[in-house]
């Protein structure tokens, strides 16, 4: 059985959630700056104009995102 959902994600997603996965994701190739705040804001700007698609896979059995892509 599939437990996982994959969906092109849009403004009203959990933008926290998304941030705290692409920082671990920065932190593990070493990128210098992980501030939240900026990763954030990053995100926002890239959905709400729509400069690129960010899919992002959840666990159906705990709604809890646990990967993305962009």
């Amino acid at each position: 059985m599939n437990n996982i959902t994959v969906k092109i994600a849009t403004c009203e997603d959990n933008i926290e959630e998304i941030a705290e996965l692409v920082k671990k994701y920065r932190e593990f190739y070493k990128v210098a700056n992980q501030d939240i705040n900026e990763i954030k804001n990053f995100l926002q700007e890239r959905l709400s104009n729509s400069d690129s698609k960010i899919f992002i896979a959840i666990n159906k059995n705990t709604d809890k995102l646990i990967g993305f892509i962009q």
